[in-house]
């Protein structure tokens, strides 16, 4: 990381701390304005983080920076580094790795040993993965070497395919993962490389494979591709991956839940004891106005939190900025549904006012289809407040669904530091396959 020698004491300027250093960032030539900069201490043992360096804003000798932390401690000569997040992310996800390697605490406890050329050849109960039959190998258009390799690499825990640039590496790989994809032994395989460019065009190439066997097959890839996961910051993924994407996945897995909603709701009918006619009303108010009336409840349970806590503490305690902006969403969603309730209700407004108002409207509607059991509307209520559980994972919590989707995916795709992302949790993940490409960069 670049390292900044404070000149001068910082001065306040706004809602910036505008600090002289002694070099000129002009000679940073790995700076870029897009990068998120945080001032941290010159040292190991005593890290902080001083604030956000606003590049946009810095020039030559005087960095400006954002959301300030104890900048009055910085004094003329101390010595500060200019941290790049992504970096040093990427450094604490490799240290973190490199641990649980030597303390053994990886999944396979003994990898070290695996590499000690003072230490036997471990022998791990790994069955042999099945052979292609010769038809089926021939069809990749493989020569002899890439084929003897093909084969090999079936029959051995680990192996390493080495060879220079344009020897075929790539071209093997692909076949292979095409192949490994089609067998019912091979449950998840994890495809990683030490760059976005590297994978990319292994995955790519892969696809590619799939979709010419497919297609020679009569086979619709839209249907029968297997499935896969691409993993990572989606600006740095090839144009041919975007809809294997995690946030792709996710925004179709959203439509799909929210287009299928009136019939997991029917499906559920007969269960529930209860009309198919109610179930598919319940559905539709569920869509029109069920996220609203949701965020209605939540947003006055908040309230009434705010409002204690308004007469609990002193003034100069009192949250008085949430309260009011809570006040202002509850009002805005309050108005909102008194008039679109009316399609329910004549008095929709006693309706919002109830302890329970999704539960008085599942009443009411219950009422018009002359059902009185409050335990079949109970089991109701609870399938909606599941829905929209499940709502609100898939709109809003993507880290949570590509965890699920590295879970599930027959293909997991990505870097070697991205796959490392906690949110992610591909540590506790069992793989059938691993394949590192350019593992010697790595």
């Amino acid at each position: 990381h670049p390292t900044v020698t404070v000149a001068s004491a910082p001065q306040k300027q706004g809602e910036i701390h505008l600090l002289q250093i002694q070099e000129d960032l002009t000679n940073f030539d790995s700076l870029d304005v897009s990068d998120q900069i945080q001032l941290m201490t010159d040292s190991l043992e005593d890290k902080w983080n001083y604030g956000t360096v606003d590049l946009s804003r810095s020039q030559g000798d005087m960095l400006a920076v954002m959301d300030a932390r104890s900048m009055g401690f910085l004094r003329p000569g101390t010595r500060l580094k200019l941290v790049e997040v992504r970096s040093e992310t990427s450094w604490q996800r490799r240290r973190q790795a490199l641990q649980a390697v030597l303390q053994h605490e990886t999944l396979i406890p003994s990898l070290v040993s695996w590499f000690d050329p003072t230490q036997p050849n471990p022998t791990p109960a790994v069955a042999p993965l099945p052979q292609p039959e010769d038809q089926v190998l021939a069809s990749y258009g493989l020569d002899e070497s890439k084929a003897t390799a093909f084969r090999y690499v079936l029959n051995q825990p680990l192996s390493v395919v080495m060879g220079p640039p344009g020897t075929g590496k790539t071209t093997m790989l692909s076949a292979l993962l095409d192949y490994l994809c089609q067998q019912p032994s091979v449950g998840r395989i994890l495809l990683v490389s030490q760059s976005h460019v590297a994978v990319n065009e292994l995955a790519v190439r892969t696809r590619q494979v799939m979709r010419r066997r497919l297609e020679a097959n009569g086979l619709s890839p839209s249907i029968f591709e297997p499935s896969m996961v691409r993993l990572g910051d989606r600006q740095k993924i090839d144009d041919e991956l975007l809809d294997v994407h995690v946030e792709s996945l996710q925004a179709r897995y959203r439509t799909a839940f929210h287009r299928n909603l009136d019939s997991r709701l029917l499906a559920l009918a007969a269960r529930m004891r209860l009309p198919n006619a109610l179930v598919a009303d319940v559905g539709d108010l569920y869509r029109r106005f069920g996220t609203e009336l949701y965020q209605y409840i939540k947003a006055r349970e908040e309230l009434e939190r705010l409002q204690s806590k308004m007469e609990e503490l002193d003034e100069r305690r009192r949250p008085q900025r949430d309260f009011e902006k809570t006040r202002s969403r509850l009002k805005r969603l309050y108005d909102a549904l008194s008039h679109g309730l009316l399609a329910y209700t004549d008095l929709p407004q006693p309706l919002l006012e109830a302890d329970d108002p999704m539960q008085e409207l599942l009443e009411l509607m219950a009422e018009k289809h002359q059902i009185y059991n409050p335990q079949s509307l109970l089991r109701l209520r609870g399938v909606l407040d599941t829905s929209h559980n499940w709502m609100l994972r898939l709109s809003a919590d993507a880290d949570g669904f590509a965890g699920f989707a590295a879970r599930t995916r027959k293909l997991v795709i990505g870097t070697l530091v991205g796959i490392g992302k906690g949110a992610y949790n591909l540590a506790q993940n069992t793989y059938d396959i691993v394949i590192i490409d350019e593992a010697g960069r790595a």
